[in-house]
């Protein structure tokens, strides 16, 4: 699944370009420095959303606080299943998203991380993954406000939509309890729609079939994915690292 994402610093002008009607001033959130957000850290990160009054930008915290979460011990237990939604159950009668469907948001990001087995290899090897000429683009997820249990005050949560991998993730995501599965990567006008008041649940039965081609992504080895934003050989985190002739080739 997805658990580790990125986001630079800069990528303001890119959410004003894609998204005009956007006013950052007003809803400002701003990075100091580029971030990497960890999924269990449930940390305030941008998330765009619209509803009657406009476009948004707001700080979400990763991971849903559904309302049956209503004990301090019940958030730690479950919520950390709940920062991921498999998009196929958006419309099944019982689940959960289906109920929230409508509250749609996308995540501005900069590029993912993903872990890829190796044969013989003791570690997995780790991945940054980013769309072709896309400096920033937006996962499609969705939220909720929920009282938090030790103030009452409403805080905005998030969830992002996951899908079968394609050719490529399958290979880079070929291990674990949620092997060969993708955040929901979609081209911009098509994650602008997702945004949509107005789109029916036909619109979003194609939004959530739709599958980015292998040839859409750039992917690459990195040093590690949890570790310092600059390497040891003065590089960022997220640039390409040589492991050398062990690596097998992705196809």
């Amino acid at each position: 699944m997805c658990h580790d994402l990125s986001l630079f610093v800069g990528y303001q002008k890119h959410l004003k370009t894609d998204f005009p009607a956007l006013d950052i001033i007003a809803d400002d959130y701003l990075l100091e420095t580029d971030r990497h957000f960890i999924a269990q850290v449930h940390a305030p990160q941008p998330v765009l959303y619209q509803n009657n009054s406009g476009l948004h930008l707001a700080a979400f915290e990763w991971g849903i606080i559904a309302p049956y979460m209503n004990t301090e011990a019940s958030v730690k237990q479950y919520r950390n299943s709940m920062v991921n939604a498999r998009s196929e159950k958006l419309f099944e009668k019982a689940s959960y998203w289906s109920r929230i469907r409508n509250q749609r948001c996308l995540v501005p990001v900069s590029g993912i991380y993903e872990h890829r087995k190796i044969e013989g290899w003791k570690k997995k090897l780790p991945y940054f993954i980013s769309l072709k000429k896309e400096p920033l683009f937006y996962l499609p997820g969705l939220y909720e406000y929920t009282p938090a249990h030790q103030t009452g005050e409403a805080i905005g949560t998030f969830t992002i939509l996951t899908r079968t991998a394609n050719s490529l993730m399958t290979q880079i995501h070929n291990d674990g309890a949620n092997q060969h599965r993708m955040p929901l990567f979609l081209p911009l006008e098509t994650a602008k729609l997702w945004i949509d008041q107005s789109i029916t649940d036909n619109e979003m039965h194609h939004i959530i079939d739709y599958e980015m081609p292998a040839t859409g992504l750039n992917a690459w080895p990195v040093f590690s994915i949890r570790g310092k934003q600059i390497r040891e050989d003065g590089k960022e985190i997220h640039e390409p690292y040589d492991w050398g002739e062990e690596v097998v080739a992705i196809s």
